[in-house]
């Protein structure tokens, strides 16, 4: 390039070089960040901390370059307890809600621990992530100035405090704050955060039940005991040929704020869908306040989502409801699926539905024969069709203590929850949390 000297276009081919390596890292285009930083070996500290530095300043270029070396062979920081792991592996998932109260459990719960006082300043950040995910920017703000004001305070335990460890989580959350103001720098705390993954997020385990995950959480004693009779009483229940949805599956929850109320009760009603007592993935979450401010017409809404055709394959012989122009209501028998490859585009997987009875038609000898009457439709899409089993779910009301039953419209939201659980039975479970007092005094 005119102008530049051998060493100094050297050093922008380097530049630029590393960020069309960064790009597909971060983009999983194959490699490790530690391989796209390095470029596949021989590359030393100084010259990448000076490919860094346009990047993301001096202070993290040589910190990103140090961690880039020492990652390789390098035992990783002494992990955190089960408990960051948990939380950790829950926003992985973007499970906020869950994640925020599992750790605002064990802020409230703190006790004794090898890892206690790593854990509690851990537990803080994590929780204002949390709260950045759920529209509280303010909340990581004040978690970061509270973890700088106390990470090297002296511990009057004698404890020393092993700021290696939470230190990804600092990187973390520091990350986030800066990704709308200095994007430069929230590049540079990411990176060192993508260094020391392996000790921050473990692989979560897809195989883990709701059982599982629930065993997971901090405290919890009653309701992980509960579910776990409720899973050997379907398991018999089915063994001996009853319907587990003949009773009620609701339930109440009370308790201070993070203590779990959320968490467990989503893993309550995948629970329910693992144990094919009610549909899978069937979950509505509404808060108090929402329904206090909409009234029944907010409830109507929420319900109808327990109405919603499956996505799941219907067998010919079953009994379904179809919507015929416009209208449910229309219950019928499936007589065929149209799996063919050759089948035009409008009856490609669609089915036939038999809505008719049989008719007697009496011959001249004195014998009858039957036959069905011709009221079929035919060519049925999925998104038409649902099944007695596919509907029903679990609603969740968060906040249920928000709920001001001094007003007529909490009162009517309450009488008309009422009325559709008594009519959906044991397919509709409704968990109701809130703090305990408010709750049983007002609702």
């Amino acid at each position: 390039m005119p102008g530049l000297s051998g060493a100094a276009e050297e050093a922008e081919g380097r530049e630029d070089a590393l960020r069309a390596r960064l790009k597909q890292a971060l983009a999983g285009g194959g490699g490790s960040l530690r391989e796209a930083l390095l470029g596949g070996g021989g590359v030393s500290s100084p010259p990448l901390a000076a490919a860094l530095r346009p990047l993301i300043g001096q202070p993290l270029a040589t910190r990103v370059a140090e961690l880039a070396e020492q990652t390789e062979g390098a035992a990783p920081p002494r992990p955190l307890g089960e408990f960051e792991s948990r939380a950790a592996s829950l926003m992985a998932a973007g499970r906020w809600i869950e994640a925020h109260d599992v750790v605002e459990g064990l802020l409230l719960e703190a006790s004794g621990g090898g890892h206690l006082h790593e854990a509690t300043l851990a537990a803080r950040l994590l929780e204002g992530m949390c709260q950045h995910e759920l529209a509280n920017a303010a909340g990581l703000a004040a978690a970061l100035s509270a973890h700088e004001e106390e990470k090297d305070s002296p511990l009057q335990c004698g404890c020393v405090l092993a700021g290696e460890v939470v230190e990804p989580y600092s990187d973390l959350a520091t990350a986030l704050h800066l990704v709308e103001s200095d994007a430069n720098a929230a590049l540079g705390h990411a990176l060192c955060v993508g260094l020391t993954r392996p000790a921050l997020l473990p692989a979560a385990d897809e195989d883990l039940t709701a059982l599982d995950e629930l065993e997971g959480l901090v405290g919890l004693r009653e309701a992980k005991a509960h579910c776990r009779l409720l899973r050997d009483a379907v398991a018999l229940e089915k063994e001996r040929g009853d319907d587990p949805k003949l009773k009620s599956l609701s339930l109440v929850l009370t308790g201070s704020p993070g203590t779990g109320k959320t968490a467990f009760a989503l893993l309550y009603a995948r629970l329910l869908g693992e144990l094919e007592v009610l549909p899978s993935g069937r979950v509505v979450r509404v808060t108090g306040a929402q329904l206090q401010d909409g009234g029944v017409e907010a409830l109507e809404e929420v319900l109808k989502g327990f109405d919603e055709p499956g996505e799941g394959g219907l067998q010919v012989g079953d009994v379904v409801e179809a919507r015929r122009e416009g209208t449910w209501g229309h219950f019928g028998r499936i007589v065929r699926h149209d799996t063919s490859p050759r089948a035009r585009p409008p009856y490609k997987d669609s089915y036939d539905i038999h809505f008719g009875g049989r008719v007697r038609f009496e011959l001249s000898d004195g014998t009858s024969v039957s036959r069905r009457d011709n009221d079929f439709d035919i060519g049925v899409r999925r998104k038409d069709i649902r099944a007695k089993a596919e509907t029903g779910g679990v609603l969740i009301l968060d906040d249920a203590h928000q709920l001001s039953t001094s007003e007529k419209a909490a009162r009517q939201v309450l009488y008309r929850l009422t009325e559709e659980m008594d009519a959906r039975g044991g397919r509709f479970a409704v968990v109701v949390a809130g703090y305990e007092k408010q709750l049983f005094t007002e609702v």
